[in-house]
């Protein structure tokens, strides 16, 4: 009921808005928590292999500082969104950057692109150009170990400067 406001004045808050956003995350986030629940937290096995990341003696972490769009990958750019050269699979360099990590897992991912946009905004905002981005090196930890495989291996940290908060964007997998 809209109890005699016109629909033209029914304007939704930034808040009622977030609150529709979060809303239909929801069953994504209960989903994900369900499966990590079963695999780490009641199974011993697992939780030894998944959460155990062996740092070898002697290591120092390699990495470069990237560009937004070099982390973004090119199939993703802030001022054209998404740009594939095929609907038929990727092309070599396409299997690079985040938007491919999120969107392309291995066995596919319903709405990819949609929840790729919907992770953006509240993880990145609007990926500012001024943010930090590095990539580092993969090859001497073990939670790769499984990416090497097939699928690859992304290991990334972000900073929306001049805020010392820091994301980090890992992943590994295989089939």
């Amino acid at each position: 009921k809209n109890h005699g406001v016109s629909p033209s004045s029914q304007q939704e808050s930034p808040q009622g808005k977030f609150r529709h956003q979060k809303q239909k995350c929801y069953p994504a986030a209960k989903a994900v928590n369900g499966s990590f629940r079963r695999l780490v937290v009641e199974d011993p096995a697992w939780r030894e292999k998944i959460l155990r990341i062996v740092v070898p003696d002697g290591f120092s972490p390699i990495g470069r500082q990237i560009t937004m769009q070099e982390f973004l990958g090119p199939i993703f750019s802030n001022a054209t969104g998404f740009q594939r050269r095929s609907s038929n699979g990727f092309y070599g360099d396409e299997t690079n950057g985040v938007a491919y990590a999120i969107t392309a897992p291995p066995y596919g991912l319903k709405d990819a692109e949609q929840l790729f946009l919907q992770f953006k905004e509240h993880v990145f905002g609007n990926f500012p150009e001024s943010a930090e981005i590095w990539q580092w090196e993969t090859n001497d930890l073990n939670y790769f170990d499984a990416g090497r495989e097939w699928w690859g291996t992304f290991y990334w940290t972000y900073r929306a400067t001049p805020t010392s908060q820091i994301i980090g964007i890992l992943g590994s997998t295989t089939d």
